[in-house]
């Protein structure tokens, strides 16, 4: 036991020392539910000095005046470094980090030649503990060059079940020309994986070998459930073999909004979380609690829901009984969190299973609805859906799994009213102004803690805490239409950001924007839209073009031209060796050569493709010694100007991509440059 006055914790970054300061971020350590004790957390900025060719970070603890080197444990998928196997290492942007035998960071500057030797050494240990870990490593380096040069998105609800907000932003941006390639991921023999294929859509297999490379590739992970590794098969032991490779970061969807107290699995650390979209300022005001740790990381993003942009009401007269599960009725996760649980054989001995079985064979609910002309729909959660056939209905009443054919939009659109207890479906419900009821049994206790929502002064609707009084109240709704009363309305509309059907585009705005400034940080500025010249004009937030529409970009690395693209896109990448790599030394240019004049230019086959849009240093070559392009197409780059338009009619049009159009000797070119 120490007295914290006399204890202290720091970091050694080369010779600087700086004092870490508990962020009191969510760390608690529980046995059977019952918190055990709360570990020390802290967030830590290191700006790394380029010219530095070696860096170390190491921690320490002082106590009154001995220094105690601390040991370095990697117990998180997240945390990139392995003690076992030995030689593990993190290639990130231009550097190389690893764990040397006194157990302190190192970084170095980065080479293909130096991340080479490293996976040499790496890979032997990797292959005595795992072999098919061993393989996918070397599936990974195959396929690199293939992915190297790809934006991907990888998306994901459930992969048992689509229909989520992940669907609904992959639909959104199915025909998007933006260069970048979105993938959902959902298990083949769902029915949802059909009905996408059937909609034209090009699904990923769950658990198939493309599924795996594009996990290890991708740029940003879209999710609405958190565990971002066991969602894509990887158990905290088996994520240890490829967690290096792993430099992306998650953006949650939201599968229920985020009102009640959830840092366990929502705080930022859990899935490397640099975005949360919210559809309401109560979630914006629980998750701002430092135990989540979003504050001061411009990470929570007022957006709305993806899957609401489906909520269009359809009522079709039908009663929707639709509870959340408890984790002490359902069978234990076995091999992924993204796969569907277990049929428990103690259900049915549960007060749950007597409560709800009870309340679909109320005889006055039921004479209710038939003279009334209400339909009675119970569906079981997901988690709960393996369970269908424990529940013995009254012949009135249609009891269905949440899972296969089911469709929750349907189900939301064509029900008058919810009859809920914690589950967020209950937001989707009020998004549509229809009336919902809470059935807290008294006997059962509460799914969640309190967190920012509160039921009796917050919710979309009366709370019921017995049977009998449930009923009543049901059916003095059917009695009188089905209409949410004014109180309610109320709360709706306060509760809510938005009431429209935009929220997916706000949504790809966002991560766009994001996208943008991360190639901005690494060295690529993005600037808006500029007007130049009578050729190209500012309209709104697009730049036209005469040929289409160009979206304009300040050049790439430090180059003063500029880039252009179909569509808004992130400056692509520097790649000044390119040539050199591939045979032709004498066509090498060094980044920021006054030589660089052309930005980019638009091939057919080009080395180095960027979402079909390549520097071409052989162009530029021509363009420093102010070649004469009449043999491109009869017009000259002007050398001087800070815009030159297209020198020959081909363009990059949103409608068409990459026109190939036949310009001189250059048959197989399509040439386009700003």
């Amino acid at each position: 036991v120490f007295d914290l006055e006399d204890f202290e914790l720091y970091v050694q970054f080369g010779d600087k020392k700086q004092v870490l300061t508990n962020t009191d971020r969510y760390s608690l350590t529980k046995y059977f539910g019952i918190s055990a004790y709360k570990k020390f957390t802290f967030h830590l900025e290191l700006e790394l000095d380029p010219e530095n060719p070696q860096q170390t970070v190491a921690f320490f603890a002082r106590y009154k005046d001995s220094i105690i080197p601390l040991k370095l444990s990697f117990l998180h998928h997240w945390s990139k470094f392995t003690i076992k196997p030995k030689n593990s290492y993190w290639r990130f942007n231009k550097y190389v980090a690893y764990i040397d035998k006194s157990r302190t960071i190192v970084i170095c500057h980065a080479s293909a030649m130096d991340t080479f030797k490293r996976e040499l050494k790496f890979l032997p240990y990797v292959f005595k503990e795992s072999k098919r870990s061993f393989i996918t490593r070397i599936q990974y380096w195959l396929t690199r060059p293939f992915f190297k040069n790809k934006k991907i998105w990888l998306m994901y609800d459930k992969l048992y079940k689509g229909g989520d907000s992940c669907e609904y932003l992959y639909r959104y941006c199915a025909n998007k020309k933006d260069g970048i390639s979105r993938y959902y991921i959902i298990d083949k023999n769902t029915s949802d994986y059909k009905r996408l294929k059937a909609d034209g859509l090009k699904p990923v297999k769950n658990r198939s070998f493309k599924h795996k490379m594009l996990f290890l590739n991708t740029d940003i992970a879209l999710i609405t459930n958190s565990n971002v590794f066991p969602f894509n098969g990887y158990s905290m032991d088996r994520s240890r073999f490829i967690r290096g490779l792993c430099n992306f970061p998650s953006m949650c969807l939201q599968h229920g909004l985020s009102v009640q107290k959830c840092a366990m699995a929502q705080q930022r650390i859990v899935d490397n979380t640099q975005m949360y979209f919210l559809a309401s300022k109560y979630e914006y005001k629980n998750l701002s609690n430092h135990v989540y740790n979003y504050q001061d990381f411009d990470i929570l993003k007022m957006t709305g829901i993806g899957r609401y942009d489906g909520l269009i009401n359809n009522d079709k007269k039908q009663i929707l009984l639709s509870p959340t599960w408890r984790m002490y009725n359902a069978m234990p996760v076995t091999t992924s969190e993204g796969e569907q649980r277990a049929y428990n054989p103690e259900f049915k001995h549960t007060t749950y299973y007597k409560i709800y079985n009870d309340l679909i064979n109320n005889k006055k609910l039921i004479d209710t609805a038939k003279r009334t002309g209400y339909k009675i729909k119970y569906v079981l959660h997901p988690i709960l859906s393996s369970q269908v056939n424990d529940f013995i209905p009254d012949p009135y009443v249609e009891v269905v799994s949440s899972v296969g054919d089911f469709n929750y939009e349907t189900a939301f659109q064509e029900s008058s009213l919810m009859v809920t207890d914690y589950s967020g479906v209950q937001f989707d419900f009020a998004y549509m102004k229809k009336p919902l009821v809470y059935f807290h049994p008294s006997q059962l206790p509460a799914h969640y803690d309190d967190g920012g929502f509160f039921y009796d002064t917050m919710g979309f609707g009366e709370i019921c805490t017995e049977s009998d009084q449930l009923v009543d109240l049901l059916c003095e709704y059917m009695e009188n239409g089905c209409k949410m009363k004014p109180k309610y309305v109320e709360r709706v509309e306060d509760f809510y950001q938005f009431d429209d059907h935009n929220n997916c585009e706000r949504i790809y705005n966002e991560i766009i924007k994001y996208q943008q400034g991360v190639a901005a940080k690494a060295g690529n500025i993005f600037v808006p839209a500029i007007k130049a010249g009578s050729k190209v004009i500012e309209y709104g937030c697009k730049v036209c073009h005469t040929d289409g529409n160009l979206f304009l970009h300040k050049g790439v690395g430090d180059t003063g031209g500029k880039v252009a693209f179909s569509c808004p896109h992130a400056a692509p990448e520097q790649v000044a060796d390119i040539f050199s790599l591939h045979g032709f030394p004498a066509l090498h240019i060094k980044a920021g050569g006054f030589g660089l004049r052309v930005s980019a230019v638009v091939m057919l086959k080009c080395p180095v493709p960027h979402s079909r849009v390549g520097k071409a240093p052989a162009f530029q070559v021509l363009h420093f010694f102010k070649v004469l392009l009449s043999a491109f197409g009869g017009l000259l780059l002007f050398t001087g100007c800070s815009l030159a338009v297209a020198v020959c009619w081909v363009a990059v049009t949103p409608e068409t991509g990459l026109s190939l159009c036949k310009v001189g000797f250059f048959g197989r070119m399509a040439l386009a440059a700003v």
